[in-house]
């Protein structure tokens, strides 16, 4: 923490980053059947599918089978945030009709926006998932 001209300044550690790619996946059952208190950390380790579109992903994304089995801890929370960092997008610009992100992941995955974007004055956005590699690009339109 550092204070400047009164004002405390603290840098998170372990910020979700904008956008980044995932490896695994879970269906929209699975998803609604854990605890609230565990939703939204399992969205940290995999995307959430509906279930009826799982199918179609299951050759790209590695499914885990039963999300209730997994760590819910702060530790694993700390790691799953670092662990997004690892693929998240190298830059981020904007345009009237949404934005742009090159991704810097070094395998393939799927990606996704941490955050859906609306700018004042253009349609409301819908997000699509694209398939990375090195050269993949997020966007948000």
């Amino acid at each position: 923490m550092k204070t400047r001209t009164g004002y405390d300044i603290w840098e998170n550690e372990y910020y979700i980053p904008m956008g980044f790619s995932y490896d695994y996946y879970v269906t929209r059952s699975q998803y609604e059947s854990l605890a609230e208190t565990q939703r939204e950390l399992l969205m940290l380790k995999a995307i959430v599918l509906e279930d009826e579109d799982a199918a179609q992903y299951a050759g790209s994304l590695e499914h885990i089978t039963d999300p209730s089995t997994l760590t819910y801890t702060e530790d694993a929370y700390l790691q799953d945030c670092l662990d997004r960092r690892e693929t998240s997008c190298a830059s981020f610009s904007r345009d009237n009709g949404g934005f742009s992100a090159p991704q810097r992941a070094v395998k393939n995955g799927w990606c996704s926006s941490a955050s859906p974007m609306r700018m004042v004055g253009a349609p409301r956005s819908t997000g699509s998932l694209r398939k990375s590699s090195r050269s993949m690009w997020a966007s948000w339109r």
